[in-house]
């Protein structure tokens, strides 16, 4: 998980991956209803890191990756969470000649986010997201892994949640891996 955007203290005792695509409804819905909710009880209080991965499924969005090299692009300068709540609130909508000025509207540097944007030079990372997803046998979105934080930016273990679960069971899952459980 080194280097993705991250939600929280690095220290957190529980950590959320999330494989997730920005065309995908399912990850539209966790990320306007549970995501600020778990955000709200666990990392606004130290004790979840949440992590998010690049899994656009081409093959039924075909859009999501763009969507994807935006938001890492936005990420360069400090901008990932802005430009993830923007491109969710499209709803799927997906046009990559609105990123432009979702740039702008976040007072990005225009200039560099368009040469990023143009360049391809997020795929390496989102590439390396999808390898681990598939490593670990996540087929779907949105997909999380919510495990026992490590030192480190390696994940062993966790539990395997697939969709866009309510905020109990997240909550469950977290209540118990702090608990020692």
């Amino acid at each position: 998980i080194g280097g993705a955007p991250m939600l929280g203290r690095a220290d957190a005792p529980v950590t959320i991956i999330e494989f997730s695509d920005f065309e995908c409804p399912f990850c539209q819905r966790f990320s306007a209803s549970t995501l600020p909710e778990i955000k709200r009880d666990y990392v606004d209080t130290g004790k979840v890191r949440y992590v998010f991965l690049d899994f656009p499924l081409e093959n039924i969005h075909p859009r999501a990756r763009k969507a994807a090299e935006a938001a890492q692009c936005a990420a360069e300068q400090g901008k990932f969470w802005e430009m993830h709540d923007l491109l969710f609130a499209q709803n799927g909508n997906l046009d990559v000649r609105q990123y432009g000025n979702f740039a702008r509207k976040l007072g990005l540097d225009a200039g560099a986010f368009d040469l990023c944007l143009g360049s391809g030079r997020p795929t390496a990372k989102i590439n390396r997201s999808q390898a681990s997803a598939s490593a670990i046998g996540i087929n779907s979105t949105p997909s999380f892994i919510i495990a026992k934080s490590e030192r480190g930016d390696i994940i062993n273990g966790g539990t395997i949640v697939t969709g866009s679960d309510t905020y109990q069971q997240f909550r469950q899952v977290i209540e118990q891996l702090l608990a020692g459980k």
